[in-house]
């Protein structure tokens, strides 16, 4: 044993002691050659590129980001793998990748997201400073109310301040914004009007949500920038097509087909195209065959509808870019009635055919602190609505619009802006028809008032506004003033207006707007033969004031009050003539509105609106004060829409408003039209004295979501008026006025769409 140990403690010693000297033939090892992974990092489902996300490789703990189109490149050493995702706003991901000495790879990485959201539009528009009544809703909630099916539009009219009434249950039947008639408010889709927004007038808009960007809402009060409205403003802004890749949808529904097609063409350059077909001329084709409509009527064409839209921008810099917006829409139906129509004046077949379209530049340019917009626009319109040789309208028009827009900031509390708008028009017009009812007018025979006009002419108006915004410290003040010129009356309106914010503290906001609002007369109103040349244009003013808190940012409670002065109202004062109007009209209308707006997040978005309004009018000097036909007091509106996860969203829609104003002409007396075989009532009593029942409905909307590679599809069931609520819209009386039967809107209805985005 001893003899082991020595022996142990010599070896050592000796191996300790040799120098270590290299062996002949053997080389040192070579450093092992990196490789290069580059790819792109997606969102599952809308391909859309994660921009600027770290990822990391858990074996050499590397990270990795990707840059600003989503792509990525690195180098690592051949070997076996872990990538982990622990990206926010996305399921955690992780995958193993073997990679090979001597080949550079290429990946792709695609990410499920938390919540889905297949718009993929993100509005980070500026807040209109100044302006006091405005809501901003973006696509997403538009698109998602119950009740809507699809029409981003009729998301306004859940808004404080707007009441509608429509046996269709539409946008098409026009919004009553605090007290003020329908045509008392302007549409803008981007710079301009569009000449139709709705197929067969209310049925379906002419283009696509999808290309929205956002609706902006101004219930009164709206600054010097808004030319010819007295009540309020609805503005749809349309987005750029997308650049970072080809996409688009396809989508089917119960009411009509559609598909959008849009991506870059080149590094400057992108384009979206899209087009919608109706099916309401198959319903008719399958009604028709089941004998629904008996020996009544029958079509010798079907109705139909389609639309087209096509966007194109240029863009020369990220200041600089060219934008085409092209919008067409062609409606169309023919329908045959049986030989037993009682209106001699109006023959057995009745047809329509409207089409236009309109082509609408915007020059967008940025230099330092000046900002300029510069657009035209050009419609062609053509109508065609013939029911017989004495009912008949045909009607064209070219519409050339110039809007030219530039602001300048003077410094960080300064800032001009000012513009110029210029319409020209020509048109032909060939009609056969009846004097159009106005407001308040109850006995009315149309077959009486015939109406030949078969003229030619143009028109044009320019006009021309100024805002000087100046914010100091807690107060931003907006002064301006608007003016135009009409061309056919030789008359100019000037209008001013002011609207002050202060931020009382961090949260509170208190606020007011006062102003003149001119609106020139209707076409009816001031032509001859139709009416009165000459007539000056409708004035009113507004008066708001109110207040807003907003606790966190996705919170607002908006609180307002107004009155509103209107003068100089364009009304018959000529019972024997109604082509004879003058401006002898006056009236009022004053309300309260109440807005508390959760605004939408990954998960939530409603609110709750309540309106109180009362307007008053007169038509002559002489007259008594009585409702406007659409003086509607009181109107809730509850709008809550939720998603559980990325797969699943649901919502409902409540909303309770006060009866309608009309004249009960129960026990007239009355007139007998033996011509045309039917009644007409001799009233001269009080004008809308009774009122129609309450009206309330509910609505629910019901997403589904299947997320691919690649694509997306997406289904939704939308349920209007669910608990078959026979809300009441109008009265149709005996022929001796004895007996009523009430009208109600429509029954329970159900909308199913299905839905590719890729």
């Amino acid at each position: 044993m001893a003899f082991k140990i020595i022996f142990l403690f010599l070896s050592v010693i000796f191996f300790l002691g040799v120098e270590a000297t290299p062996v002949e033939g053997v080389e040192e090892a070579a450093p092992v050659e990196k490789v290069k992974v580059s790819g792109i990092l997606l969102e599952r489902g809308t391909r859309s590129p994660i921009s600027r996300k770290v990822f990391y490789v858990v074996e050499t703990e590397q990270s990795v980001r990707t840059k600003r189109d989503g792509t990525f490149s690195f180098n690592i050493e051949p070997g076996t793998y872990k990538f982990v995702f622990p990206i926010s706003g996305y399921e955690r991901y992780e995958t193993t990748l073997e990679i090979n000495p001597g080949e550079d790879i290429e990946v792709t990485f695609r990410l499920e997201p938390v919540v889905l959201n297949p718009y993929r539009i993100v509005v980070q528009g500026e807040r209109h400073k100044g302006e006091v009544s405005v809501q901003r809703i973006t696509v997403e909630e538009a698109s998602k109310i119950p009740g809507t099916n699809r029409d981003v539009l009729q998301a306004i009219k859940n808004l404080p301040g707007v009441t509608t009434l429509s046996i269709f249950n539409g946008y098409g039947s026009g919004l009553v914004i605090r007290g003020s008639a329908p045509e008392d408010s302007g549409r803008y889709v981007n710079e301009h009007s569009v000449p139709i927004l709705y197929h067969f007038g209310g049925l379906e808009p002419v283009f696509e949500p999808e290309l929205v960007e956002s609706l902006d809402f101004y219930a009164g009060g709206f600054s010097a920038e808004y030319f010819n409205a007295m009540g309020g403003i609805v503005q749809v802004n349309l987005r750029d097509p997308r650049e970072d890749r080809w996409g688009g949808y396809l989508n089917l529904s119960l009411l009509s087909s559609s598909f959008m097609i849009e991506g870059p063409l080149t590094d400057k350059d992108s384009v979206a195209l899209a087009f919608k077909r109706g099916f309401l001329d198959l319903y008719m084709r399958i009604a028709e065959r089941m004998g629904l409509f008996g020996e009544m009527l029958g079509f010798s064409t079907y109705p139909f509808y389609y639309d087209l839209t096509f966007m194109y921008v240029h863009r020369f810099s990220n200041r600089n870019k060219l934008k085409f917006t092209v919008v067409g829409s062609w409606d169309e139906v023919r329908v045959n009635f049986d030989n037993q129509t009682s209106f001699q004046k109006l023959g057995n077949t009745a047809s329509s055919k409207t089409q236009f379209i309109q082509l609408a530049p915007e020059w967008h340019y940025r230099q330092g602190n000046m900002k300029n917009l510069l657009s035209p626009a050009f419609d062609l319109v053509f109508t065609d609505n013939n029911a017989g040789e004495s009912a008949y309208l045909r009607n064209f028009f070219f519409q050339a619009n110039l809007s030219q827009k530039m602001e300048i900031k003077l410094s960080d509390i300064h800032t001009l802006k000012w513009g110029l708008r210029f319409l020209y028009g020509y048109y032909t017009l060939d009609v056969n028809l009846f004097a159009i009812p106005k407001e308040g007018e109850v006995a009315y025979n149309p077959f009486d008032n015939e109406v030949l006009d078969s003229t030619k002419g143009h028109y044009w108006f320019p006009g021309f506004y100024f805002m000087d915004q100046i914010t100091y410290g807690p107060v931003t003040s907006l002064l301006g003033f608007n003016m135009i010129y009409n061309e056919h009356d030789r008359q100019m309106t000037f209008d001013p207006r002011l609207s002050i914010r202060y931020n009382l503290a961090e949260k509170w906001t208190v606020k007011g707007a006062t102003g003149m609002y001119s609106q020139i007369p209707s076409n009816d109103e001031r032509y001859e033969p139709w009416g009165t040349p000459g007539i000056k244009p409708e004035r009113s003013v507004h008066l708001i004031g109110g207040i807003e808190y907003n606790p966190i940012d996705t919170i607002l409670l908006d609180i307002q009050g107004y009155y509103k002065w209107f003068f100089d109202l364009v009304s018959r004062d000529d019972p024997d003539d109604l082509s004879s109007y003058s401006n002898q009209g006056k009236g009022y209308a004053y309300g309260l509105e109440f807005l508390l707006r959760h605004k939408m997040t990954d998960h939530f978005f409603g609110w709750i609106a309540y309106s109180f309004c009362i307007s008053r009018r007169k038509d002559l000097p002489d007259a008594e004060w009585r409702p406007f036909d659409l003086d509607i007091n009181h109107n809730l509106t509850l709008v809550a829409s939720y998603k559980f996860n990325k797969r699943w969203q649901v919502g409902g829609r409540f909303r309770l408003q006060s009866g309608m104003p009309y004249t009960n002409v129960m026990y007239s007396d009355y007139l007998y039209d033996s011509d045309n075989n039917f009644t007409i009532p001799s009233y001269f009593g009080p004008v809308n004295r009774s009122r129609m029942p309450v009206t309330h409905q509910l609505d629910v909307r019901l997403d589904r979501y299947w997320i691919f590679d690649k694509w997306i599809l997406s289904t939704y069931l939308d349920v209007q008026n669910v608990y078959y609520q026979k809300n009441v819209v109008g009265y149709q009386y005996s022929r001796d006025y004895n007996e009523r039967k009430a009208t109600t809107g429509l029954p329970i209805m159900f909308f199913l769409g299905l839905k590719g985005d890729f």
